[in-house]
């Protein structure tokens, strides 16, 4: 302990300047590292997350919503529902069908294109057994790429309106092509 107090002024100061030199370009980093404070995803888009760790988001611009008419649907005939604009792709969240009364059939909903007459397979139907609303959600949602149509199809002389709800995305943020039809995809339905 002696040797600390025997050491000259010089010394000490000399120490004081390695000691900050040391110190202060990590306290400088740890500064600029907490600036942000939010997730970053791997495309380099950030998040903002409040102190409190919520995440804080924005409101879908109102345009990027899909809410279509009501398409009539007639025997055997494949009705575009909705194609999605230059540039932008559609996720189909849900596909509402309202049967007529007196109705007995099906109908069904596919990713389809040239006017619906090339069927990538199947997604779903209903049966129409009773008139009335059936709400089909379709979670996570279909990808409907760019230069595609989300169509449907009904048969057996069902009677009956389709629409779809969903939203768009940048077509650079979605497959280019419908996903290929696996061995599990269902055919039309007979």
């Amino acid at each position: 302990m002696s040797k600390f107090k025997n050491m000259p002024g010089i010394a000490w100061f000399v120490i004081g300047i390695c000691v900050t030199a040391l110190v202060l370009p990590s306290a400088a980093y740890a500064a600029g590292a907490l600036k942000f404070t939010g997730i970053e995803g791997t495309s380099a888009n950030k998040a903002d997350v409040t102190g409190d760790s919520q995440l804080l988001t924005t409101e879908t611009d109102p345009a990027d919503i899909i809410q279509t008419d009501l398409i009539t649907l007639a025997t055997g005939v494949h009705e575009v529902v909705y194609t999605p604009p230059s540039g932008r792709s559609g996720i189909i969240e849900q596909v509402h069908v309202s049967a007529l009364t007196g109705t007995n059939g099906f109908i069904q909903w596919y990713v389809g294109a040239n006017g619906c007459f090339d069927n990538y397979g199947t997604i779903d139907y209903v049966d129409l057994t009773t008139p009335g609303l059936t709400v089909s959600p379709l979670t996570p949602g279909i990808v409907v790429p760019s230069g595609y149509e989300f169509c449907a199809t009904e048969g057996t002389g069902a009677s009956a309106y389709v629409s779809a709800f969903g939203y768009t995305v940048p077509s650079a943020d979605a497959p280019s092509a419908p996903l290929a039809r696996s061995a599990n995809a269902l055919a039309l339905h007979p």
